[in-house]
């Protein structure tokens, strides 16, 4: 535990950029930290994130301009809201999607707030994580019996909005061009470190430790953990996915065996006893 106020710290990097190691780490270094997880678990309320995410989705979509400037204008109350709510929680730090989408409303909320953008070594190594992990939940969650679960379909609202949000267009199948994974990913990364200003902004790879993260923050070196977390999740993710599919196969098995076997009931005929 680290003495001292410690600076709130935004999150700004995209998910499957080492978030969950700087989540750790953070949370070693005295923060409260949220992550995706705090949404996908329950501890806040996944239905404002999921309304923020609607709202933010359909910006754009309103007749004329007046509706368009009221629906941005819901969007952008929705999305302070959010990120307020967060913080009165107790949460003085932030990393992973969704909440690193919202690093420009952080910035406003916390004028003094020290920003960490979590990278990986290039947009074609990020993309192959995200199609193998995270970029297969909205089609996974989409489908039955996730679909039929109140709270997976909030889940799978916010999904939606975080891919349109970076600019990946997300169709009927769910699924994620690549290209347009590593631009999204290149373009976000160019745009934070324009907005953010230098002695705010820390750009960091999960290999290179605690070390300047410690620094960034104020931390005196003796009070510096020695070693950084390392959290791949990926193994567990790919489980998770196996099982989620196995459970939409099993469901339909089970909804077809149901169906079967009521219709047989319904098409046997008893034999009739002529002698009575």
């Amino acid at each position: 535990m680290v003495n001292g106020k410690l600076p709130f710290v935004i999150g700004a990097g995209f998910g499957r950029t080492g978030t969950l190691s700087l989540y750790t780490a953070l949370n070693q270094l005295g923060y409260k930290s949220f992550h995706m997880k705090e949404i996908m678990y329950g501890s806040v309320d996944i239905n404002s994130w999921a309304d923020m995410a609607e709202a933010r989705m359909n910006q754009d979509t309103g007749h004329g301009q007046i509706n368009s400037l009221t629906k941005r204008k819901e969007g952008d109350e929705l999305a302070i809201r959010v990120a307020k709510e967060m913080i009165n929680m107790g949460y003085n730090a932030t990393t992973d999607f969704p909440v690193s989408l919202l690093y420009r409303e952080l910035m406003d909320l916390v004028p003094d707030a020290k920003v960490i953008l979590s990278v990986r070594t290039s947009g074609d190594v990020w993309s192959e994580s995200v199609l193998s992990t995270i970029g297969q939940v909205g089609g996974l969650f989409s489908r039955a019996p996730f679909r039929l679960i109140p709270h997976f379909r909030q889940f799978s609202r916010i999904d939606n909005w975080i891919w349109r949000e970076i600019g990946v267009a997300v169709d009927s199948s769910r699924r994620l061009d690549k290209d347009e994974l590593v631009k999204a990913y290149n373009d976000w990364n160019e745009n934070v470190i324009k907005s953010v200003p230098k002695d705010r902004l820390l750009v960091h790879q999960s290999r290179d430790g605690f070390s300047p993260i410690c620094k960034h923050l104020g931390i005196p070196e003796i009070e510096c953990p020695q070693y950084y977390p390392h959290v791949n999740d990926s193994s567990d993710f790919k489980i998770m996915l196996m099982v989620g599919k196995s459970s939409c196969v099993l469901f339909w098995a089970l909804v077809i065996g149901v169906i079967s076997f009521i219709l047989r009931k319904m098409t046997k005929r008893t034999p009739k006893n002529k002698y009575g």
